[in-house]
């Protein structure tokens, strides 16, 4: 799948086979560029992706996000920025004493895997399926997602393609 700046149309390489396909990202100029202005211009910049997407840094902690990721997680900006993916999605096991990112479950999670491995190796990925369990007004439910990452600089891009609640 060939990879295209979705800003300036750069090419940047492939992912996985040549089957034609093409998909969208941002190169880091365009970035960059994006990001030296204030907060309200990344915001701004942000809700121009069409997806829920949240920006992870090297540490597992969400910087910012979208207003499409904070209407599909139902959260204000406040409650999103600077804590770690498992606290803004409601893991379960974010709220043990150890914390998202710190637990027994967290070294399996698909979730944190899928963030630090993109940001070890700077590899994107596409459609990566994953699930957690979390609390809900009646009980914990499984939520399958599935998830793409690109790294730009020191910070992953998480766009949440799709999410299901398990019955």
């Amino acid at each position: 799948m060939k990879r295209i700046c979705a800003w300036c149309g750069k090419e940047m390489g492939e992912t996985g086979g040549s089957d034609g396909l093409i998909t969208h990202g941002i190169c880091l100029p365009c970035a960059r560029s994006m990001m030296a202005g204030r907060r309200q211009h990344l915001s701004s910049f942000l809700d121009m992706i069409e997806a829920p997407v949240l920006l992870v840094d090297d540490q597992g902690i969400v910087k910012t996000a979208n207003r499409m990721a904070c209407e599909a997680l139902k959260k204000d900006i406040d409650v999103i920025e600077d804590y770690a993916p498992g606290d803004v999605m409601e893991c379960i096991n974010a709220s043990q004493p150890e914390g998202c990112g710190n637990t027994v479950h967290c070294k399996a999670c698909a979730i944190r895997k899928l963030i630090m491995e993109t940001h070890a190796t700077g590899k994107s990925y596409l459609r990566q399926p994953a699930y957690q369990d979390i609390d809900t007004a009646v009980g914990v439910k499984r939520m399958h997602y599935f998830l793409s990452t690109e790294k730009v600089g020191e910070i992953v891009f998480l766009r949440i393609d799709e999410a299901n609640k398990a019955d």
